[in-house]
């Protein structure tokens, strides 16, 4: 057929593309998705494999998943010193304002709140007549049964209050304020007593602290050690404000000395540790939905929300796993060795939740270090003001002035940190005849 030069050519004829390019593309996808997951499944079950073996080590270190047994035990009312304190607190809230479990310690009376502040600063000094005050203030009618009342509980062998750990860590602790601002409130009164020449009466009201203090190292969580640290060094400070004048003999000490050489940080600390595995860390594990894990991670901001998704979803099963393995190892390390360094997570691929939920710990270790050498340091101090010779030790010196007063002070911890080493402020204890 002729073509007409008049007409335009005719349009080349399209070519459709062949049906078995689209098979083989889909064919190749499906093999890359199979492919792809059968390494998420190698990866899972390797991830778990390494995970049953974590758990094997962190088991033989003696820590154990059961909530059961780590939360104390029942204790009788006749026993429990936290009865005797929730009702001494509840004389020094506004309107007697009772101690509610789990959700109030009540208000403290406003008479009372300036009070706080001058016993936090125990390091400032009160004249003679606003020292009067306070302690006809401490001492009114309408407080003073309180403080007969934790002479009472400091005598008693355990100090458990009503707490339902399963809820932890969306549980309230009232009575973390409730002895909080009785070590505050008390350890003043028990400076203001020694500068009112009733020695007697204050040896023993700071030994009554330091005994509440120890009895609430039951509980087996961070939170606790770390008020309990809080509590320990506001009696601590106002004892060295009284040891630096002669106002004890040796007699009035030996409670004090008793009750500080009864701690036993190591046994706390693994206490802490194994609490802290169990209540908090592998529950999280165990229901990551429950705790937001992504405000744990940081992530909550938007900062990577799509590796957030992938944490928490099915295909981030196996960085999951290797992570609560990381998380099992490196307590199993710090339980076997608590006064040792952390174990290093560096050879544990990302392990980012386990980073998270250990950081706290590590900053708790070194409050705990800090705490021991403060209280070797009383002990040492009240050695010297009983009339005896202190001596120095691996972490503290001892010096004599020209004057009789012993000074002892902390060395310089390689590694630590100025505002940490700053903490530890020297005792200077004049010579006792």
């Amino acid at each position: 057929m002729n073509h007409d030069p008049a007409m335009p050519p005719p349009a080349p004829a399209v070519r459709m593309p062949s049906r078995r390019w689209w098979r083989r593309l889909a064919l190749g996808s499906a093999i890359t998705l199979v492919l792809l997951l059968c390494i998420h499944l190698i990866w899972y079950v390797t991830a778990r494999a390494d995970l049953a073996q974590a758990r094997a080590v962190s088991a033989a270190a003696g820590l154990t998943e059961d909530p059961a047994q780590v939360i104390p035990p029942p204790c009788a009312d006749a026993d429990n010193a936290a009865l005797c304190y929730q009702r001494a607190y509840g004389l020094l809230t506004l309107g007697g304002e009772p101690y509610v479990p789990g959700r109030s310690a009540g208000r403290l009376d406003p008479r009372l709140d300036g009070l706080l502040v001058i016993a936090q600063k125990a390091t400032e000094s009160l004249n003679v007549s606003d020292g009067a005050a306070a302690l006809a203030l401490l001492d009114h009618e309408d407080f003073r049964r309180a403080w007969k009342l934790v002479a009472e509980g400091a005598r008693l062998p355990r100090c458990r209050f009503d707490n339902d750990w399963s809820a932890w860590p969306a549980l309230s602790l009232p009575q973390l304020t409730l002895l909080y601002n009785f070590a505050k409130l008390g350890s003043l009164r028990a400076r203001l007593l020694a500068t009112q020449g009733r020695a007697q009466e204050a040896a023993d009201q700071f030994a009554d602290l330091l005994w509440m203090a120890r009895q609430h190292c039951e509980e087996p969580i961070s939170l606790t050690l770390l008020i309990n640290q809080g509590m320990e060094s506001v009696v601590l400070d106002n004892l060295r404000q009284v040891l630096e004048q002669p106002a004890f003999a040796a007699v009035d000490l030996q409670r004090v000395q008793s009750a500080l050489s009864a701690r036993q940080r190591t046994a706390e600390w693994k206490r802490v540790l194994q609490g802290e595995f169990t209540l908090f860390g592998c529950k999280v594990f165990h229901d990551p939905a429950a705790f937001q894990i992504d405000q744990l991670l940081g992530l909550s901001n938007g900062d990577s929300p799509a590796f957030w998704w992938f944490y928490a979803s099915w295909l981030g099963a196996p960085l999951r796993a290797n992570d609560e393995a990381a998380y099992h190892r490196w307590f199993a390390a710090k339980y076997h060795a608590p006064q040792s360094s952390s174990p290093d997570l560096a050879a544990n691929w990302w392990p980012a939740l386990t980073e998270t939920l250990v950081r706290g710990l590590n900053l708790l270790h070194d409050a705990q270090d800090l705490a021991s050498e403060r209280t070797d340091a009383a002990l040492l101090a009240l050695h010297a003001a009983s009339g005896g010779t202190p001596m120095s030790t691996a972490t503290l010196d001892v010096e004599r002035d020209e004057k009789g007063v012993w000074i002892i002070s902390h060395k310089v911890k390689p590694g630590r940190k100025d505002n940490q080493q700053k903490k530890l402020q020297p005792w200077h204890i004049p010579s006792r005849p």
